[in-house]
Parts: C-alpha cells; structure tokens; sequence
C-alpha cells in the first residue's frame, strides 16, 4: 500500500461553537494540468458522463494511503475514506480536471461518530482552495469553500438540519453541483441549498470526509457519476 504525504493546518469551523479543528489533507500525489489546459469536459454536452467509478476495482485513480490520521482504500466494491483522529478531515482526489460537474455518489457511514461532516469536492487546485458540499451523519448540511486555507460555510453562519438526510447505516444519495457561480447540494432527489461564490472555476473533484471533536468516522462511497451539468 502506498503511502502519500499528509499536510496540516489549522482553521475556525463556523457551525460547531467556533471548535478550532486539525486540517488532515489525505492528497492524491500526482498531476495536476497548468492553468491553460482545457478541460476534461470541454466538448462534453450537457448531461453527457465525464467519468464514472464503482470502486470494484482497486486498480483505479483513487489512491490507496494510511497515517496515524487518516486513511483510503478500497473495501467489499466501495472506496473507504476514514479519520482516526478527532478534529480532522480528509480529501481524496483522482487527478483530473474539469470546470462544470454535477457529482453523484452514494454514501453510507459505517463506523465512528454521527457528528462528522462528509460528501463531494469541486474545482480541487491544492489542498488549500476547494469547494465541499458537505452532509453530517446527524442530519446537517453545508456548502463551504477552503480558500487559501481558510475552511468556512458560504451563505449561512451555521449548518441547518434536514429530514432528508437519513441516519445510519443508510444510504444517501448525494448530488453536488458545482456550474459557474453556482454551488447546490441535493440528498436522495431532494434540493438542500444553492449558494454563489465566483473565487474558484476550476480544478480536480473530490471526496471528503471529516470528524469535529469527537473519536474517528468511516465513510464509504459508491455508484460515483461525474456529469457535465
């Protein structure tokens, strides 16, 4: 198994009463195109699939690494990403490089503390400027932007509740959309909220996972669609 580096740094999670939190980037090593490089969905109409993953095969972009902190890999034809630390989160990134998704991914929570955070990165630069739309295994919901290592919500100071979120060990459905300025985040067919932020236009997407100030959380992904929107 390989072993990727992990970087760390220091941010004010805005909904948890201020809690100060550990930033554990689990990163995927490798390329990323300069600035100039066209997209992978340049010529892509509307609606067309960019890229797909089911994770049943462990020989694809996604990076297979474990610290002390964080850790990936593929398990049972899902993509495990887990934290073993409180106050931490993780991202993993295939490596490639699209403006306008729409990412679908099934998620399921199967181990660890419900007060987590975890869901899809959009327009990846570094593992210091990305958008996350974001749910909690207790029912809470944020779209955030991490900008030059700043990790905050958009549009609202604290992350409300939905019913639509189902608690474990279900299966969520998540869609984020990441088109121009607009950001939206839906779980199981259901519109949780559309935010504006015009500071990133590009870049790889993603997957996140997060715990607040309680003990580790697993997540488990599937079914992964990336769609030109």
């Amino acid at each position: 198994m390989d072993t990727h580096k992990l970087s760390t740094s220091h941010s004010i999670f805005p909904d948890r009463s201020s809690i100060i939190i550990l930033s554990l980037f689990l990163l995927s090593a490798t390329w990323f195109l300069s600035a100039c490089a066209i997209p992978l969905n340049f010529l892509q109409t509307s609606g067309g699939v960019l890229f797909q993953d089911d994770f049943s095969q462990p020989i694809g972009k996604w990076k297979r690494a474990y610290s002390f902190q964080a850790s990936s890999d593929y398990v049972d034809g899902f993509y495990s990403i887990a934290v073993h630390q409180p106050n931490s989160r993780a991202v993993s990134t295939p490596g490639l490089y699209f403006d306008d998704v729409r990412i679908e991914v099934d998620t399921k929570k199967v181990s660890g503390t419900e007060h987590n955070l975890y869901g899809a990165v959009c327009r990846y630069r570094d593992d210091a400027n990305y958008y996350a739309l974001l749910i909690s295994s207790d029912g809470y919901y944020g779209i955030f932007a991490n900008l030059n290592g700043k990790f905050g919500l958009i549009g609202v100071k604290l992350m409300p509740a939905s019913n639509a979120i189902q608690p474990p060990p279900a299966v969520n459905h998540l869609s984020a959309s990441c088109n121009g300025d607009q950001l939206s985040l839906a779980i199981n067919g259901v519109t949780l909220t559309t935010q504006t932020d015009i500071q990133l236009s590009q870049g790889d997407i993603g997957l996140l996972v997060g715990s607040l100030d309680e003990d580790g959380v697993e997540i488990w992904f599937d079914n992964l669609s990336i769609i030109k929107p």
